[in-house]
């Protein structure tokens, strides 16, 4: 995770959970902090491994439209996380629909949240890529914009908003 200069405060922040447990999967996906409490399989934190270029193209075809510019770098280093116990995640691609351990860590599918489950007033440039569990709001970001934006789980109206 040194290299990765977008995720390295994410990793860094969830590290202070390390003593509690942390293990690194075969696909390179980093579980940290076991809360046991919670699950027998549980983490506070899980960073997915990063995509590979031909695993980009393949989620750009499935989703119908560019990855926004601004995200490229994150999935490159990271494909999604869950944090917090899933307080926070930011969506990825499902790689595996198999049945082991490994292949139940994985992120949210940026599939439901721009397809499936998409809010109804979102013009087509907008991009969602993570949210909240405990309100179903929503992260987005808008094609040629550098921000990013935070709203409700039925309307895109900006909650709030942060330049990067």
């Amino acid at each position: 995770m040194k290299s990765h200069k977008i995720i390295l405060p994410i990793y860094n922040e969830a590290q202070k959970f390390a003593s509690l447990g942390e293990k690194i999967l075969k696909n390179g996906s980093v579980l940290i902090g076991r809360v046991p409490h919670v699950g027998q399989y549980a983490y506070l934190h899980e960073i997915y491994s990063p995509l590979k270029k031909n695993e980009l193209i393949a989620l750009e075809k499935r989703l119908n439209r560019k990855i926004p510019s601004c995200l490229l770098d994150f999935y490159s280093e990271c494909n999604g996380l869950k944090y917090f116990s899933d307080v926070l995640s930011l969506d990825g691609c499902r790689i595996s629909s198999g049945r082991s351990l490994e292949d139940a860590y994985q992120p949210y599918d940026l599939m439901d949240s721009n397809i499936h489950e998409r809010i109804e007033d979102a013009d087509e440039d907008i991009f969602f890529f993570g949210g909240y569990d405990w309100d179903g709001s929503r992260v987005y970001v808008r094609d040629e914009i550098d921000t990013i934006f935070f709203c409700g789980p039925d309307s895109v109206a900006p909650l709030k908003k942060w330049s990067d």
